[in-house]
């Protein structure tokens, strides 16, 4: 299903609206603005307690583009095979992540397989994303739950996040989720993403069998009264921390008791360097938390550093578009191009996106979109900037599109705008966007621009 604007409902007994087997099924929307009313978007509802409504089964394979899944009572997305999740608005009203049910709800429930997750938005009342078996990959997205962002407890489960934001919140009543990610079991590795909890951003249990964090922004909202609240908290001995940023009243916390910090920081490049608000630390000190405010560990690295940012274009369709990335110790680039008025910033994919339009160098310093479309219009663009051993992210640059001749701007040029600008010209009416219709480019509209609209409309 391509570019298809479809609901379906029902209240139905089903196992699930689309049930995959076996084999693999691709479900592709363009539109990005994944909300119910938005009939560009393809989304699904279920009204039945017994129906999910995409079930993947071991030998199935899943892959949804955009996609709204609306559900109360059961995950939108059960999976037991392979799984991957490009975008997309996913709910659940459910407030308790029930762990002795054989379907504990959540936004998506994985069981088994490999699931990869690039971008969207998972927002549920109790958890968004439960892992109880397989794997998990995070690359974007945002992702919120009152109960935990990311729960999961296998032995076998690796969760690898390299981005996202892990938030709910209500300011407005101080109310803030309980964990960004709450690992019991398994293995976890962060290696960028922003985590907020009430409790912890991150919480480890001592089954956890090993945990990574090769960088991230951690943020604790609560006071720290609760036992064991911080930003970060591992109860599991195999814990490096490489670098990252720890706010709140408690930064760290290892263990159950006293410990040192430098037990648990990966030293093996040329240095470490510890600061809360910008003070040196000692971590050699034994104590029972580390960072009571702003609390920051860097490695010294080959890190990349971006000289020149990519700059916003203004352009009309049909033009060249040139974005340009300039970095110090860079091997490697990759651009991501969103929506500019969603707030999670999720990306789209490139692969999806060039089989409708001429875009090239997305992953070097210079991301070019030929014979650019209105499409683009409306559109963010940023990179990520790699080096060997570590990476950094370029400010975010907006393009704005502008059909020639589409003087009532609706996005497309055609008979309306001709008989618009007739009528402007005498007098009647107004132009919605005049520069459109500055066909001659010397900053008057008049007959001259008339006539070449009429000639482009000719040509169509």
């Amino acid at each position: 299903m391509n570019g298809c604007g479809i609901s379906r409902e029902t209240g139905r007994p089903d196992d699930a609206l689309f049930e995959v087997k076996a084999g693999k099924l691709r479900i592709l929307s363009r539109s990005l603005k994944a909300y119910p009313n938005d009939s560009s978007n393809l989304h699904f509802t279920s009204l039945s307690d017994d129906c999910t409504l995409f079930k993947v089964h071991e030998n199935g394979s899943l892959r949804v583009t955009n996609v709204t899944g609306l559900y109360n009572v059961r995950p939108s997305i059960i999976s037991e095979g392979n799984l991957q999740i490009d975008g997309g608005d996913y709910n659940c009203s459910i407030t308790k992540f029930d762990t002795n049910s054989s379907h504990p709800v959540s936004c998506i429930l994985i069981k088994g397989g490999n699931a990869i997750i690039s971008g969207g938005k998972f927002d549920s009342e109790g958890t968004a994303i439960g892992v109880l078996g397989g794997n998990l990959t995070i690359t974007s997205g945002f992702f919120g739950g009152w109960d935990n962002a990311v729960y999961f407890n296998n032995d076998a489960t690796t969760v690898n996040i390299y981005g996202g934001q892990f938030d709910k919140s209500n300011t407005t009543q101080g109310w803030y989720q309980d964990y960004g990610i709450c690992a019991l079991r398994g293995t976890l590795n962060i290696f960028y993403g922003s985590f907020y909890g009430d409790n912890n951003a991150v919480f480890v249990s001592g089954n956890v069998k090993a945990v990574n964090i090769y960088d991230g922004y951690f943020k604790q909202y609560g006071t720290g009264a609760v036992t064991g609240s911080a930003a970060f908290r591992s109860l599991s001995k195999n814990t490096k921390i490489y670098q990252g940023t720890f706010v709140g009243p408690k930064g760290i916390v290892c263990g159950s008791g006293e410990f040192a910090l430098e037990d648990y920081l990966f030293i093996g490049r040329a240095g470490v360097t510890v600061t809360d608000d910008d003070m040196p630390v000692d971590i050699s000190t034994k104590a029972d938390f580390f960072g009571e405010s702003y609390l920051k560990i860097y490695s010294d690295s080959d890190y990349p550093i971006i000289t020149k940012e990519p700059e916003s274009v203004d352009a009309f369709s049909g033009d060249e578009v040139v974005f340009k990335v300039e970095a110090e110790n860079a091997t490697r680039y990759e651009w991501h191009i969103f929506d500019a008025d969603d707030k999670s910033e999720q990306p789209y994919s490139w692969e999806d996106l060039k089989q409708y339009y001429d875009v090239s160098g997305e992953n070097t310093d210079t991301l070019v979109i030929h014979n650019v479309k209105g499409w683009f219009g409306n559109k963010g663009v940023w990179c990520t900037v790699y080096s060997d051993n570590d990476w950094n992210y370029s400010k975010n640059a907006y393009l704005t599109v502008h059909v020639k001749g589409d003087v009532n701007n609706d996005g497309v040029f055609g008979v309306s705008d001709v008989v618009k600008m007739q009528k402007w010209l005498l007098c009647v009416g107004e132009l919605t966007n005049w520069e459109n219709g500055d066909l001659c480019e010397d900053n008057v509209i008049d007959a001259f621009d008339l006539c070449l609209m009429r000639k482009m409309l000719i040509e169509q």
